[in-house]
């Protein structure tokens, strides 16, 4: 390609010009400017709106987004701080129930102790039998038997 500086007017007939050739492009730096094609300022204006809006919805999702995810931090803050006052809780019951445990373990041992000291069943049959053979209600108390000493030897003082 041939470039040529000087407007791309074909030079007046005397000047030694010739007509610039098919496939060169003219840079014409004094001449007028291109012609730039009429803007759409009506079209610009409403893609800026519409961007505009798209924007706005966009950030009103962000913004609810952040909500909801605040929301949720807190749910769960919230829920893992009732779960720990249950574990603690639990765990407390636990030591509870376990110093119980040991407690009946060592009334049920004191109580096998004490039972281990207690009559038998054999034992007690046996002596039921001595009781019912000697039948100890028939038997005179000691303040009895001296009243009815007493009773005898007046008997004999009186009789005398």
């Amino acid at each position: 390609m041939d470039f040529k500086f000087g407007g791309g007017k074909p030079a007046a007939p005397g000047q030694g010009g010739a007509a610039p050739k098919k496939g060169t492009i003219s840079l014409d730096l004094f001449g007028s400017k291109p012609k730039v094609a009429a803007v759409d300022t009506v079209g610009i204006n409403s893609q800026l709106n519409n961007l505009s809006m798209r924007m706005r919805v966009i950030e009103e999702r962000y913004t609810n987004m952040r909500r909801k995810t605040q929301l949720i931090e807190q749910n769960m803050l919230a829920g893992s701080k009732r779960s720990k006052d249950e574990l603690k809780l639990l765990e407390e019951d636990i030591t509870d129930l376990k110093r119980k445990i040991l407690e009946l373990n060592s009334k049920t041992n004191q109580i096998i102790l004490e039972l281990r000291n207690c009559a038998m069943k054999q034992d007690v049959e046996m002596l039921r039998k001595y009781i019912d053979i000697w039948q100890p209600v028939n038997f005179v108390t000691i303040n009895q038997a001296e009243k009815m000493i007493n009773d005898a030897v007046e008997d004999i003082k009186t009789k005398k």
